[in-house]
């Protein structure tokens, strides 16, 4: 959910979004009420069999009410490394798709702790590993020949109204994403990312260039971490909620509560 996270998600929500996907033939796995998040997705197409495994880790912060019987399929390292194990022998390719990186959602390089994590997935047998969270289009790059996708962006998305008010989204960063085309053969596999943008509720194709980086390798990763974390949670929040494209500044500043401020500066807690 990003930065609706808090939002409280009961079983009826859950429930209802479940009904409208199998209504309209778009499998879903990871969350469950009947205990069977951990089942990955198998599917075979002209002799090549395809598993996807789905999981959601704990700083994306999934907030269900207490009595809510939605069980998320969780991630742990271990839990991963098994589960590709016990699928390496039974399909051609398996692609691991988690809903990871919460600390760096908006930022636009990915938490440092991820890259090697993602190393050790596809060191486990993974073929492909597409990312999501933090709805911000994030560096991709090749690791032992496989491409780790650590956050696609925003697919679909607009601005929001929660309690009758208007929350805008980030124009330079949340309006925009990838999609991932794969095409895979019983001895290869061939993959292209295209970036599209959000324009008037429309998907539009770009013909931008996609980043590849090396990240095991970033020197903004290895020795520039702190300041690049402090500046994307604590400084990049005011400068963009002042600097909305096609918003005036003066009502931005109207929206800016110094609290929110104080808040993300650390010096204030900021109540649920």
């Amino acid at each position: 959910m990003g930065k609706l996270a808090n939002l409280n998600i009961t079983q009826k929500d859950f429930q209802n979004t479940i009904n409208f996907l199998e209504e309209n033939s778009i499998y879903h796995i990871d969350s469950s009420i009947t205990g069977n998040e951990g089942e990955p997705y198998i599917f075979e197409k002209k002799g090549i069999k395809v598993a996807v495994l789905n999981y959601v880790t704990k700083d994306t912060n999934p907030n269900l009410l207490n009595d809510a019987k939605v069980r998320p399929n969780w991630f742990y390292l271990k839990k991963v490394e098994e589960d590709i194990a016990k699928l390496k022998d039974k399909v051609d390719y398996i692609i691991v798709y988690p809903h990871w990186g919460g600390r760096m959602e908006g930022a636009k390089l990915p938490d440092r702790e991820l890259i090697p994590i993602a190393h050790k997935i596809i060191d486990a047998g993974a073929d492909i590993i597409i990312g999501h969270h933090s709805h911000t289009i994030q560096p991709y790059e090749i690791y032992r020949g496989k491409y780790i996708f650590y956050s696609l962006g925003n697919f679909c998305f607009s601005d929001l109204i929660f309690e009758n008010r208007q929350l805008y989204l980030d124009r330079r960063r949340n309006f925009e994403g990838l999609i991932i085309s794969v095409q895979v053969s019983k001895n290869s596999i061939s993959i292209n990312p295209y970036k599209i943008s959000i324009i008037n509720n429309r998907i539009v194709p770009l013909n931008s260039i996609v980043k590849r980086s090396n990240l095991g390798k970033n020197p903004l990763i290895n020795k520039l971490w702190t300041p690049y974390l402090f500046y994307e949670k604590k400084i990049y929040f005011i400068i963009s909620s002042l600097t909305y494209i096609g918003k005036s500044p003066i009502s931005q500043v109207k929206n800016i509560k110094l609290k929110k401020i104080l808040h993300h500066l650390g010096l204030k807690k900021q109540r649920n």
